[in-house]
């Protein structure tokens, strides 16, 4: 039997980490419920970082986005949930959706609820996807909620789709400038380097340092990759360890460039899922608990967590948010508003929207700087190079003579 490492919360709201084991992440779900405890994160002890091998690859997200939009359409349908997940379990453009589906589908039919057996599969459906379905679900709104979740998959999608037209004509430069750059070191400058001797002078200084690195590449770019690689696994391992990964994360937001980018992410999915579940007439400390949960960000997930301890304890939403700084300002004026006037679930979509504008913004000002600094690498590079290939030519008739 696999022995797990969970996080969970009790009912009160307090996150607590164990270890325990269990056939499956579902069996472990069930014995925590047992005890009053809410299932949060479950990775096996001493083995890969997913729930289960049955979890797959990650899946792209368009792959993601257009599976929920066909569930979303059956489901609404009025179609029952098995059958509808059946009819999605045969996809041949992604195998590893398709397996999870049907796994998915094999455990709904022996009983188990949707979003538990969703977890069963977090390379497939992230942690947004679980807390969706099981707001859905404990709404009686399943359409909706998938409907609310596309809304909000498709931010990422046009934030990832940007990102790579972006992207696409620096690097079409970057590998023009390595062929460029292989054909002048291998076949150019060795050529330059046998006439110099012949004649018992030295090369360029520059010269010298571009011949050494390409004598030395066949084993420094080896030992890069595999120090890299090492270094990739020892960070993965180190994140495991909840202390580290808020600190990890703490770091991210700081960033100057990406961090607010990933900040007002962040806020968009928890105003997005605040809003969802409030409208479905979930409690607001149980909104700020399954919200919480399904934030990947270590950092948000424990300032709203913080949140949540405060209205346990009597306090207002708008002092939790305030001692846990989560929002802006603005934000938080609009919130305390709609608290005021009992219509906190239509604010949060109005902060939700707002900060998906300042996202666009700030993304489109990220792209517009992308492409003039990959340029002015791949100048400064390339002239570099071209110095270097100069050089000797400037020099042969002094060889020479």
């Amino acid at each position: 039997m696999p022995l797990y490492r969970y996080s969970a919360r009790r009912l009160s709201g307090e996150k607590i980490f164990g270890e325990d084991a269990a056939q499956s992440v579902a069996a472990l779900s069930s014995q925590l419920s047992g005890e009053g405890l809410v299932l949060v994160d479950a990775k096996p002890v001493g083995g890969g970082f997913s729930f289960s091998a049955a979890g797959g690859r990650k899946v792209k997200l368009s792959a993601l986005m257009t599976f929920i939009r066909e569930f979303r359409a059956l489901i609404g349908s009025g179609m029952p949930v098995a059958r509808a997940l059946s009819q999605l379990e045969t996809r041949r453009d992604d195998p590893s959706l398709a397996a999870a589906v049907a796994a998915t589908r094999a455990k709904v039919e022996r009983g188990t609820a949707l979003d538990v057996a969703l977890a069963e599969h977090p390379l497939v459906f992230d942690p947004l996807t679980q807390a969706t379905v099981r707001a859905g679900t404990s709404s009686g709104d399943l359409e909706g909620a998938l409907e609310q979740l596309l809304s909000f998959l498709n931010v990422r999608h046009q934030l990832q789709r940007k990102t790579r037209q972006a992207m696409t004509y620096p690097i079409f430069m970057l590998l023009l400038l390595a062929a460029v750059l292989t054909g002048l070191l291998l076949f150019v400058l060795p050529r330059f380097s046998e006439l110099y001797q012949e004649f018992g002078a030295e090369l360029p200084f520059l010269t010298q340092m571009l011949l050494t690195a390409v004598d030395v590449a066949p084993v420094a770019i080896p030992a890069i990759a595999l120090g890299v690689f090492g270094c990739v696994f020892l960070m993965r391992l180190w994140l495991r360890e909840p202390p580290q990964r808020l600190m990890f994360d703490r770091w991210r937001l700081a960033l100057p460039v990406s961090g607010p980018i990933r900040q007002n992410l962040g806020l968009v999915q928890i105003s997005f899922m605040m809003a969802m579940l409030l409208r479905a007439g979930m409690t607001l400390h149980n909104a700020l608990r399954l919200t919480s949960d399904s934030l990947s960000d270590a950092d948000q997930q424990d300032r709203l967590s913080k949140v949540g301890k405060a209205i346990n304890q009597g306090q207002s939403l708008r002092d939790g948010l305030a001692q846990a700084g989560i929002y802006p300002d603005l934000s938080q004026s609009l919130l305390d508003a709609g608290e005021q006037a009992g219509d906190l679930d239509r604010m949060f979509s109005e902060v939700a929207h707002l900060h998906q504008e300042v996202l666009n913004d700030k993304l489109a000002r990220l792209i517009a700087l992308i492409e003039p600094l990959m340029m002015l690498v791949v100048g400064i590079v390339l002239g570099g190079v071209i110095v270097a290939v100069y050089l000797p030519i400037f020099g042969i008739s002094t060889v020479v003579q």
